[in-house]
């Protein structure tokens, strides 16, 4: 009988320490089910709920965060996570009115309908966990509900909201799927393509993905059409190395190293004595888009090739509604990367550019005006002047 009480003891001594080591230690935290990498070491994750989306940000880092809902910072909802002195997170509904700190709802009007669900905070990593409904009935909320909705992200290296620098993208999430339709079918691949973490977007409708490999680059491009596109390490056409991706009769994919010698069709480095130091490693159509991934080093000894500056190159591109190369019309760009994640000094840059621009208006021509993205004034260069790119 006293063995029996003995083991009875022991067995309530085990538990009662289980329960204190779960109630210590926490239960792991509840991450919703669909996620998307924004940039390397933070990802954003959704799950819709009925009437609610809960999301998620998923960061090896321990500095503020902010999601948006719309393509840029001018007069989009969004979402501010912050850090407290003592590693708890404060998460506010805001409204950005553009290139300045976002106001909180309630300090313009509106409502706070951000909830804070869960937060696990680390030395260096965060996950933190809220919702609100889809539809919230406050003016200073985007409906969250149907089709895709383009997401701004953007952070910096501060607990506390301060100015991102070159820490910030664009991207699309579908945060209430629509049901797959029979008529969507992969082309000329196998299974999904997986495309470099690093990317940032050209335009409205392209994304450009890259990862360095010692002295080689591989890009990816992610476009919102099936047809062609072109990119070019320079600022125009005018004797720039280009890479030119066009849809074949049977919808495969063809990726060629080109010379443009002005605004006209590029020329294929072998017809000029060069070589084609471009190689396709893989592509893919799906439900009207494009992914395609290939590969150069970064300086060939092919006099038709550029060598790409990893520290900040530009980075000319178009497309149109063709699948071979035709007159882009106004479907084109500039944009200046760094594909080694540094900073860029577009100062220089938009020196060089402007030396050459003619404003329709006649008037003093600002590089910054109209600009859907004001780290790449680039975009309002196009749409105040008769410049070519």
């Amino acid at each position: 009988m006293g063995n029996l009480v003995y083991k009875g003891n022991r067995m309530r001594s085990t538990f009662i320490t289980i329960l204190i080591a779960l109630v210590v230690g926490g239960m792991a935290i509840q991450l919703p089910s669909n996620s998307k990498l924004l940039t390397q070491g933070l990802t954003f994750r959704w799950e819709a709920r009925g009437d609610v989306v809960r999301m998620a940000i998923e960061a090896d880092f321990k500095n503020w965060v902010g999601i948006g809902f719309g393509s840029s910072m001018t007069n989009t909802d969004m979402i501010v996570i912050e850090i407290n002195d003592n590693d708890t997170v404060t998460v506010t509904d805001r409204w950005s009115k553009g290139r300045s700190p976002p106001s909180k709802d309630e300090d313009i009007g509106g409502r706070n309908d951000v909830v804070l669900i869960d937060q696990e905070i680390k030395e260096n990593s965060m996950k933190v966990v809220f919702e609100r409904k889809q539809i919230t009935g406050d003016k200073y909320d985007t409906d969250l509900i149907g089709n895709d909705v383009e997401i701004v992200w953007a952070y910096s290296p501060s607990k506390v909201m301060k100015y991102h620098r070159a820490s910030y993208g664009v991207t699309d999430v579908q945060l209430s799927p629509k049901p797959k339709k029979q008529s969507e079918t992969r082309i000329n691949s196998t299974g999904p393509l997986i495309l470099p973490k690093s990317f940032t977007n050209l335009g409205d409708k392209i994304n450009i993905h890259w990862e360095l490999k010692n002295d080689t680059i591989v890009i990816g491009l992610e476009t919102k059409f099936v047809s062609w596109v072109g990119i070019g390490f320079g600022d125009t056409m005018n004797n720039t190395d280009m890479i030119l991706v066009e849809i074949k009769d049977d919808n495969s994919v063809s990726v060629t190293d080109r010379w443009a010698l002005f605004r006209s069709l590029p020329t294929r480095d072998e017809e000029l004595g060069g070589t084609n130091d471009v190689r396709l490693l893989g592509s893919e159509i799906y439900n009207n888009t494009l992914k395609v991934l290939f590969e150069r080093k970064l300086i060939t000894g092919d006099k038709y090739d550029a060598e790409i500056n990893v520290n900040g190159q530009e980075i000319c591109w178009a497309y149109s509604d063709t699948k071979r190369a035709s007159y882009h019309k106004g479907n084109y760009g500039l944009r200046v990367i760094s594909f080694s994640g540094g900073p860029v000094d577009y100062r220089k840059y938009l020196a060089k550019i402007t030396s050459r621009v003619v404003p329709y208006s006649g008037s003093r021509f600002d590089p910054y005006a109209k600009s859907k993205n004001p780290k790449n004034p680039f975009d309002s260069i196009r749409n105040q002047t008769r410049v070519r790119f």
